[in-house]
């Protein structure tokens, strides 16, 4: 929102969010952040934005280390998470007249990751060892 407010026109704004994606990219979000707190704000709602903005990446800066998750092979966003929630926990969780307790669903949703992630074997060991 802040750069639609800050940036009438749209190759502008483009050339400018590409430039902080490049950033964000090679986890250089200290750098997003002075370079948004460093603009004159063009109007009230650009002002408004930037602080959100400016808040935003300085409550979340840890978790944008994005060069960082792909060099370690680790997926981005939230399609993988959903995903996985679907076909590791709703596949069993939400079978016909299934009913769970917190506790239950805790220790079947631990189970379910282990099956899926297969370390199933670990699991063995322990029912083997008790």
């Amino acid at each position: 929102m802040f750069a639609k407010n800050q940036f009438r026109e749209k190759h502008k704004r483009k050339e400018w969010l590409e430039s902080r994606y490049d950033e964000l990219m090679n986890n250089q979000v200290d750098a997003v952040i002075r370079t948004v707190q460093s603009m004159r704000s063009r109007c009230p709602a650009a002002t408004e934005a930037k602080q959100t903005l400016v808040k935003y990446f300085t409550d979340h800066a840890e978790r944008m280390m994005y060069k960082s998750y792909r060099d370690r092979g680790l997926l981005m966003g939230s399609g993988p998470i959903e995903a996985a929630h679907r076909n590791v926990l709703q596949q069993r969780m939400k079978l016909s007249g299934q009913k769970w307790s917190i506790d239950g669903a805790n220790a079947i949703a631990n189970l379910r990751c282990y099956y899926k992630g297969g370390s199933w074997h670990i699991i063995e060991k322990l029912i083997k060892a008790a």
